[in-house]
C-alpha cells in the first residue's frame, strides 16, 4: 500500500522516470486493511484491488508480481530475482512492509497451524472454515479480531488467547477493552485473557496449544495473529544499516544514499509504523524528494478508526491517563457505548470512543488545536452536537 501511494505521487508529476514494481505475492496490490472483509464474506478479493493492470500499463509502470528480489549488488546497482532475473536501478525504494510474529515454541510447524497477513491466507481460511468445527486465534489486537470475526460469521467457535489484560490495548483502555470483550463474548466468542502460548501438540490430528496458565485447548485450526516483523533481511544481507527495522533519515534514505525505505520495514527515529496514514505520508515525503523537492517526514499520533463485527471504534492520542491528566468518562451499557477524554492543563489530548464515534472529527481536531477547553468541560464528553456553534468554533491559524 505504500508503494501504491508512491506510484501515485511520482505519475502525478511531469518528469518522465522508467519504474518497475516488484512483488513477491501474486497479482496486484491490495488493501490489507480490507482482509478480514474478504475473510467475513464482505467482499471479494478483486474489490480491495487498488490498481488494476490497465493503470500501470497507461502510467508504463512495469509490474513484475509473483517474483521477490533475492539479492541486492550495491556495487553494480542491480538486483536478482528468485526468478534468476537480474534488473539495474538509478534509485531503489524498499518497501518489503512486516510478517506475521510467530513465537518459537515447540510445534509451531503443526500442519493445523496457520497466519493471517494476507490474500493467501484468507484464502486458506476460507476453505478450512467449510470443514471445521472450532479456531484458535492467538492475538487480541485488531488483527486477531478481525481474523475472530471472519471465522465466526463463517460459523466456526472462535477462542481467542491474548497476552494481555484487555483487547486492543495498543488503542483502548481496560474498560473499553472489557466493554469490547463483553459485546464480543455476546456474539459467541470465548477469551483467555493475561495468556501466553507455550506449545502446540498433535492430537489425532487436532492442535492442542498449552498455555503458560496450565490451560490446554484444543482446535482444528490455530491462527496466529499477535503482532508484526518488519521484514528487513533483504537490507540487511547486503549491509545496509538496520535495528528493528531499514534504518532511514527524515528523506526515508538508508545507509546507501541510492535506497530508499518506507512502510512497515523502514524504522524512522527508532519508530516503526504499522498503521496506513504514516506509510502513505512517507510514500509522499519520498516521492517529493525524488522529485526534487526537500521535504522531511515526521512522527505524528494518528487517530485510528475501527470496526470490529459492527462495532464501531475510535482512538487519538494519549489513551491512558497519567499523574498530570485528568479523565472525563460516559458510559451507557444499553446502548454499548463508552467514551474517555483524557485532558491535561484543560487540553485534549486523548480520546476513546467506542459504540458511536460520530464525534470524531472533532474531538480529533481540538486534540490537535490544542485550545483551552474549561468552559466547556461540563459538555465535552456528550460530543459536537451537544455544544453551541460559538462554543465549537475552531481555531484557524494563518500561515504565511
Amino acid at each position: 500500500m505504500a508503494t501504491d501511494r508512491l506510484l501515485e505521487c511520482l505519475c502525478d508529476a511531469s518528469e518522465t522516470y522508467e519504474i518497475c514494481v516488484i512483488g513477491e505475492e501474486p497479482g496486484h496490490a491490495y488493501n490489507r486493511i480490507m482482509l478480514s472483509s474478504v475473510l467475513a464474506g464482505e467482499k471479494s478479493a478483486s474489490e480491495i484491488q487498488l490498481k488494476d493492470t490497465a493503470w500501470y500499463n497507461s502510467k508504463q509502470i512495469q509490474l513484475l508480481s509473483g517474483d521477490r528480489v533475492n539479492t541486492i549488488d550495491r556495487q553494480t546497482r542491480k538486483v536478482t530475482l528468485n526468478s534468476g532475473r537480474q534488473l539495474a536501478y538509478d534509485t531503489l525504494v524498499l518497501a518489503t512492509g512486516a510478517h506475521a510474529s510467530i513465537p518459537p515454541i515447540e510445534g509451531i510447524h503443526h500442519p493445523a497451524v496457520r497466519c493471517f497477513r494476507n490474500l493467501e491466507d484468507v484464502d486458506f481460511l476460507l476453505h478450512r472454515a467449510k470443514s471445521i468445527d472450532s479456531v484458535l486465534i492467538v492475538g487480541g489486537g485488531l488483527l486477531g479480531l478481525e481474523a475472530a470475526h471472519g471465522m465466526n460469521l463463517a460459523g466456526v467457535a472462535v477462542h481467542l488467547v491474548h497476552r494481555r489484560a484487555h483487547l486492543m490495548n495498543r488503542q483502548l483502555d481496560c474498560r473499553a477493552g472489557q466493554i469490547l470483550q463483553a459485546q464480543l463474548e455476546a456474539r459467541g466468542m470465548h477469551f483467555y485473557m493475561e495468556s501466553n502460548p507455550l506449545s502446540i501438540v498433535d492430537r489425532s490430528g487436532r492442535a492442542e496449544l498449552r498455555l503458560d496458565s496450565g490451560l490446554k485447548l484444543s482446535a482444528d485450526l490455530i491462527i496466529f495473529a499477535a503482532g508484526i516483523q518488519p521484514n528487513k533481511e533483504l537490507a540487511e544481507t547486503c549491509g545496509i544499516t538496520c535495528d528493528r527495522a531499514i534504518l532511514v533519515n527524515d528523506q526515508m534514505q538508508t545507509s546507501d544514499n541510492r535506497i530508499f525505505a518506507i512502510g512497515e520495514c523502514a524504522e524512522h527515529q527508532s519508530r516503526t509504523i504499522g498503521l496506513v496514514a504514516p506509510a502513505k505520508r512517507q510514500a509522499e515525503v519520498l516521492a517529493a524528494n525524488l522529485l526534487g523537492q526537500k521535504q522531511a517526514y515526521s512522527h505524528r499520533e494518528d487517530s485510528t478508526h475501527l470496526k470490529v463485527s459492527g462495532i464501531e471504534m475510535f482512538s487519538a492520542g494519549q489513551i491512558e491517563q497519567s499523574t498530570d491528566t485528568e479523565s472525563l468518562m460516559l458510559e451507557d451499557p444499553e446502548f454499548g457505548i463508552y467514551r474517555n477524554l483524557i485532558l491535561k492543563k484543560n487540553q485534549l489530548c486523548g480520546a476513546i470512543l467506542l459504540g458511536d464515534k460520530s464525534s470524531s472529527s472533532w474531538y480529533e481536531q481540538l486534540i490537535g488545536e490544542g485550545r483551552d477547553l474549561s468552559a466547556l468541560k461540563t459538555k465535552l464528553i456528550f460530543g459536537r452536537d451537544f455544544c453551541s456553534a460559538e462554543e465549537r468554533t475552531t481555531v484557524v491559524k494563518e500561515v504565511v
